[in-house]
């Protein structure tokens, strides 16, 4: 007997009275249910969706994270905004962020607490007490003020106020990244003890000499707005630290 699964026409044995094995409905399902799967998944990675827009005017994420673009002037203006603004955000809270930041560490507490209660269970060889824990689950509400409870003890409002702003969070973190090397120097820099650098091709020498260039370029624009980055970022530290304790 033929017969046609999910489109597609196929041969199985027929019973001899003449009855649809329940064996070939089930196949048919399993065909189906794999099938809407495979399209589920396609549908899902075409859904991806794209990286966020650069912000005009500002070098792009890409340059920036190639490390061969030099910062410019509008680069450092728009960091030091951000700053300052994030900066007097920590110095002088609002009665919503107080609130926001007390709720999360009492959510935070208990969930904690329910953590622990279950693994001490666990570890005590009380399987079923501890399955039957039932652990605590934020509601939405709840889940949007821990997020901006978050947002404030994790240091994350310099990067909000910049997407405010029309910068996407991978652009505003090349920029910051970029800028802390410039004071600090590069993340991970050897020694100077590594020995003769290794022999380059002629792509590979351009793209340092390009990027020794940015590098200089960009000491020239920000060394002398160095003082107030670091200042900047040590206040944000302290109101950070100071807003986690109350």
């Amino acid at each position: 007997m033929r017969v046609e699964i999910c489109g597609r026409r196929e041969t199985a044995d027929e019973p001899k009275n003449g009855s649809w094995s329940p064996r070939h409905g089930r196949a048919t399902l399993f065909t189906c249910a794999f099938l809407a799967l495979l399209l589920s998944c396609a549908v899902g990675f075409a859904a991806v969706k794209k990286p966020a827009p650069d912000r005009p005017g500002n070098t792009s994420a890409k340059d920036l994270e190639s490390g061969e673009v030099p910062l410019s002037s509008a680069d450092l203006q728009f960091y030091l905004t951000i700053m300052r603004a994030s900066v007097s955000r920590y110095e002088h809270p609002t009665a919503q962020d107080l609130a926001d930041v007390a709720e999360d560490k009492r959510l935070k507490a208990i969930e904690m607490a329910d953590s622990q209660k279950m693994a001490q269970d666990l570890r005590a060889g009380n399987t079923q007490k501890a399955i039957r824990v039932d652990p605590f689950h934020a509601t939405p509400a709840q889940d949007a003020i821990m997020r901006r409870g978050d947002d404030l003890l994790e240091r994350h409002i310099p990067s909000i106020l910049a997407g405010k702003a029309g910068m996407s969070r991978f652009q505003w973190d090349e920029l910051s990244r970029a800028i802390d090397e410039t004071i600090n120097g590069p993340a991970g820099a050897g020694s100077g003890d590594e020995g003769p650098p290794p022999k380059l091709s002629a792509a590979a020498s351009a793209r340092a000499a390009r990027i020794v260039g940015a590098r200089a370029a960009n000491r020239k624009l920000v060394l002398p707005s160095a003082a107030e980055i670091t200042g900047l970022n040590k206040r944000m530290g302290k109101a950070e630290i100071a807003l986690e304790g109350k």
